[in-house]
Formats: structure tokens, C-alpha cells, sequence
């Protein structure tokens, strides 16, 4: 129960090629829009990466300054007695992030003072 398939030649093949439709323009189309849509998923892929990369290191960076602060309660009790004595503070000192946030609504958004960004007038 052999089947038997019949040989095709090189000259066969060339014959069915030419009676073929002309397909080349559509697969250069198909091929370039496939590119295309392969490197924008890419593009995104490494967006969505590397935000979620930064926002890891962010948190891990913060939870690092909450531990250093916690563990040199001594830290923040001397920078608080060099502000009420009067002393410049060092503006890349890590303070306490509740301080922070009250420094910054302090100091405004720097257009003008901080109470005039109140929502009550």
C-alpha cells in the first residue's frame, strides 16, 4: 500500500511559482508590519521593565533610610537641637519621611509662600 508521489522538478517548481499570484509586494508588506509591531512590543517591554525596576530600587532605597533612622535615634535628636540652636542643616542629611513631607509643604512650591497653596481662602 505504497503511495506513489510523482517527482517534481526544478522546472516544475519554477512553473508553479510564476503561476502563482503576485504575492511579493503583500509578504514584503506583511514582513515589515510584523517587524514593526515585534520591536514596539519590545520598546514597551523594556519600558514596563525598567519602571518596574526603578520603583523597586525606589522602595528598597526608602525602606533603607527608614532603618538608618530608626537605628540612630541620637542622629535626629542632635539635628533637631542644631535647628533650634540656629545652624544651617545639611540639605542631603536623611531625615525621617513625615519630616520631609513637612519641610517640603514649608517650603512651598517655590512661586510663592507655602500658605497661599491652601485650598480654603
Amino acid at each position: 500500500m505504497a503511495v506513489e508521489v510523482p517527482e517534481v522538478s526544478a522546472e516544475d517548481i519554477t512553473i508553479m511559482a510564476a503561476s502563482q499570484p503576485d504575492a511579493g509586494i503583500q509578504s514584503i508588506i506583511v514582513g515589515l508590519l510584523f517587524g514593526t509591531v515585534v520591536a514596539l512590543l519590545l520598546v514597551v517591554t523594556g519600558g514596563v521593565a525598567y519602571i518596574n525596576i526603578k520603583q523597586w530600587l525606589d522602595a528598597r532605597q526608602e525602606k533603607e533610610d527608614r532603618d538608618k533612622e530608626k537605628a540612630a535615634p541620637a542622629a535626629a535628636a542632635s539635628s533637631s537641637a542644631a535647628k533650634s540652636s540656629g545652624k544651617e542643616e545639611d540639605p542631603n542629611a536623611v531625615v525621617p519621611l513625615k519630616r520631609a513631607n513637612r519641610i517640603k509643604k514649608e517650603k512651598g512650591k517655590g512661586f510663592a509662600a507655602a500658605d497661599q497653596f491652601t485650598s480654603r481662602r
